[in-house]
């Protein structure tokens, strides 16, 4: 399975792809600061899940990455990791294409667990925070 994760920071990226390499078997993690990387590095070939960080302010570059990865991509489910819930924002992620959304605050463990949900969910119609993601499946 491969898994992309888009971060501007390499050792978030690097961190998170340990923490994910633990969890799942027969993972391939792809790492990019950003969508235009991701292009340049990798194929869209089979990618089943890409998660990408977002700011909290309302940053027309987070809705232009999701976008541009949603294009790339448009078979993968697409999570963001957020730095802070806010509803306004959100609501334009989930229109530009994020599958689910988990707060950076919440439990690391539970993170692993939820990406195994939404990957297993076989529709995704809303942006479905964690706490939410059984009514789903």
């Amino acid at each position: 399975m491969k898994i992309v994760i888009i971060d501007r920071y390499p050792i978030l990226r690097r961190g998170l792809s340990l923490f994910l390499s633990d969890h799942f078997s027969d993972l391939v993690t792809i790492e990019c600061s950003c969508k235009e990387e991701l292009k340049l590095h990798s194929s869209s070939t089979n990618i089943a899940l890409i998660i990408i960080a977002l700011n909290q302010s309302f940053d027309l570059n987070d809705i232009d990455e999701i976008n541009g990865a949603s294009k790339w991509c448009p078979t993968a489910k697409m999570v963001g990791y957020l730095e802070r819930l806010n509803t306004s924002i959100i609501e334009s992620y989930v229109t530009a294409g994020l599958s689910g959304y988990y707060s950076k605050q919440d439990n690391l463990e539970d993170f692993a667990s939820y990406l195994s949900k939404i990957l297993t969910a076989e529709k995704v119609t809303n942006a479905v925070p964690y706490e939410t993601v059984e009514k789903v499946t």
